[in-house]
Order: structure tokens, then C-alpha cells, then sequence
């Protein structure tokens, strides 16, 4: 699912700076939001072993640490990007990293199987969280 995340969020980001209407670069970034998502760090609090649990947590904090100094940085970065060159340059920069990260996983990362065999998607909460940052979103001020 990473490595899928991946390619879809290096062609997300290339769709989005390509965009010639609202509706291409929305759609874009829904994919991007979709695969971003995929990237996501996920670590389970609930195993036995406290050495995987530990590992767990430090992952977690490496995590954090790393993206709140990437959003620090995106928010500069992007801003020198949007003024130096075009706002479509915030998303094609993501695509020459995504290419460089896809080609280097499969040496760096190792293989995870899922501890648990079924998972469901949690329809109602999907729409339940959509609806209401729908609402924060476009509510009248």
C-alpha cells in the first residue's frame, strides 16, 4: 500500500500542476488525499511485546517530529515555490521525490503482513468525518 501510495501521489501532484480547470486540480487533490493517506505512519498501541510496542511509540514520535518540521518547512518552501515560479510548482516538486522514494523503498524498506487477517472499511464514519469537515469548511461565516 505504500509504494501504491507512492505512484499515485507522484501522479496525483504531476495531474494537479497539469490542470487546466477547478474540477481536473480538485479531483487531483482528492487522489493525492487518497494517497497521502496511504503514506500515513501507522503503528498499533495494542501489542504484547513490549519491545515492538516501544518501537512502535518511537516511530510514532519520529513521525510527528518529522512532519511538523515538514509542515513548517512546506509552508515556507511553498511560498518561495509560488512566488519564485507558479503555484503549480508546489505540486510538481512532490514528483521527482515520490520517483526517488519509489525507486529507493523496496531497497530500504522491509515487507509487513498484517497481524490481524479481516478489516472493514467504516462507512458511516468516513461519511460522518466528511460531512462535518464539509461543514467547517463551507459553512457560512
Amino acid at each position: 500500500m505504500f509504494m501504491l501510495g507512492l505512484v499515485v501521489f507522484s501522479l496525483a501532484s504531476l495531474l494537479g500542476g497539469l490542470a487546466q480547470s477547478e474540477p481536473w486540480l480538485i479531483a487531483a487533490r482528492a487522489f493525492r488525499g487518497w494517497a497521502r493517506d496511504r503514506l500515513a505512519g501507522r503503528a498499533v498501541d495494542h501489542h504484547d511485546d513490549v519491545r515492538r510496542r516501544r518501537r512502535a511509540h518511537r516511530a510514532l514520535g519520529v513521525w510527528g517530529s518529522v512532519a511538523g518540521a515538514g509542515g513548517a518547512a512546506g509552508v515556507l518552501l511553498g511560498g518561495v515555490l509560488t512566488s519564485g515560479l507558479s503555484w503549480r510548482w508546489v505540486l510538481f516538486v512532490n514528483v521527482p521525490i515520490g520517483v526517488i522514494c519509489v525507486l529507493l523503498s523496496p531497497r530500504v524498506l522491509q515487507e509487513s503482513r498484517a497481524e490481524v487477517d479481516s478489516r472493514s472499511f467504516d462507512i458511516p464514519g468516513a461519511v460522518t468525518v466528511t460531512a462535518g469537515l464539509a461543514l467547517l469548511v463551507y459553512a457560512p461565516g
